[in-house]
């Protein structure tokens, strides 16, 4: 049985064999198991997922042989499984690692199911991630960073903000893609250094240029001009003008926080 198990070429074969195995872990040692996580057949991937896991302790799985499998499984609904098991198990740090490691797409699917928990990661340990460059990786980076780490990430939430004054015209789907990716991590990252506006003390210079600080001065000068037009239309709503103060108020910090080019 065992033979045919690894060499027959039918995978209904091969499924109904590990339907069949007898429940003890004995029967079939994880080790060799592990070995049909390759199987072509999808259903013979996820019996065998469902075997390990009933018969093998988690901390031996993650990490183990189902989190060295994520990046090789092909089906993304067994994949995603898999990495929700994973940070089910303590691996959400070692998501994020391998997360840098993948194609894009694959890191985002990390970034994504990791943003939907709660156990939230911290500024340091979504820092590496912003190292790519990639307009969608920062996007999900954004979207990930507490209000409290705000200030600590200033400086890059500084250049997300600039980078989107760069972006040229699109000219297809993917360009328009990145540019989305560009102009969402900049809203976001506008709002994430307003709301640590009273935070930004002098002891917090951090690696920003003036043009930098001048692309944010800009952008929030017309968010200044928008607010100052609404507050004319609504004399009586005074929460426009204490948005105008702060506004006026993160100009001044970055503009003090800035180095010369």
């Amino acid at each position: 049985m065992r033979q045919r198990l690894f060499q027959d070429a039918s995978p209904v074969v091969r499924e109904t064999i590990l339907q069949e195995l007898p429940a003890e872990s004995s029967a079939l040692p994880a080790d060799d198991l592990a070995q049909l996580l390759s199987d072509n057949s999808l259903e013979v991937r996820t019996l065998v997922i469902d075997r390990l896991l009933n018969t093998t302790p988690a901390t031996r799985l993650f990490p183990g042989v189902l989190e060295h499998h994520i990046p090789r499984e092909r089906d993304r609904m067994l994949r995603l499984r898999l990495l929700s098991l994973c940070a089910q198990s303590g691996g959400i740090q070692r998501l994020v690692v391998m997360s840098r490691m993948l194609p894009t797409r694959n890191g985002l699917e990390i970034l994504q199911l990791l943003h939907g928990r709660q156990d939230r990661l911290s500024w340091a340990a979504l820092m590496p991630l912003t190292t790519a460059g990639d307009p969608r990786i920062d996007m999900m980076v954004t979207k990930s960073i507490e209000p409290h780490d705000a200030v600590f990430a200033w400086p890059w939430l500084v250049k997300m903000v600039a980078r989107a004054s760069r972006v040229s015209k699109v000219r297809n789907r993917a360009e328009a893609e990145i540019e989305y990716a560009v102009d969402d991590c900049a809203s976001r990252a506008m709002t994430l250094l307003i709301d640590a506006t009273s935070q930004l003390g002098p002891e917090l210079a951090g690696d920003v240029t003036h043009r930098e600080v001048q692309s944010v001065t800009l952008r929030l000068e017309k968010g200044i001009e928008e607010l100052e037009f609404y507050s004319e239309e609504e004399p009586d709503d005074e929460s426009y003008v204490q948005e105008i103060n702060q506004y006026r108020m993160l100009q001044d910090r970055l503009r003090k926080l800035s180095k010369e080019d």
